[in-house]
């Protein structure tokens, strides 16, 4: 029964457990995906490109709308630490609705 978006943020993590720290997970919201044509591969390869443990997605907005403030103050933060440029990017908002990284690191972060 789907109770609300933490729903989606529980199933990770049960999942997670399941994987072995090695593997490359690939996380998508089925409402927003849009395939541009390439296969398992490339993506592999755009993702390896990085050469981080974890990309997620960002988004323009905060959303919900509730919680601007904090996703402003959030991105400020991320930026001072130095993962994100929020000076120069519109798009600084995380978005959960896609995420690629190895298990290990997300596991990491999940903690």
């Amino acid at each position: 029964v789907w109770t609300g978006t933490l729903d989606k943020l529980l199933a990770y993590q049960h999942y997670l457990h399941r994987v072995d720290d090695d593997s490359v997970v690939l996380i998508l919201d089925a409402f927003d995906v849009i395939g541009n044509g390439f296969d398992a591969w490339e993506l592999l390869h755009r993702f390896f490109s990085f050469r981080v443990p974890v990309v997620i997605s960002t988004e323009e907005n905060a959303y919900p709308r509730e919680i601007g403030d904090n996703a402003e103050a959030l991105a400020h933060t991320l930026h001072d630490l130095g993962y994100i440029n929020a000076t120069s990017q519109p798009a600084r908002f995380l978005n959960a609705g896609g995420v690629i990284g190895m298990a290990w690191a997300l596991k990491r972060m999940r903690r």
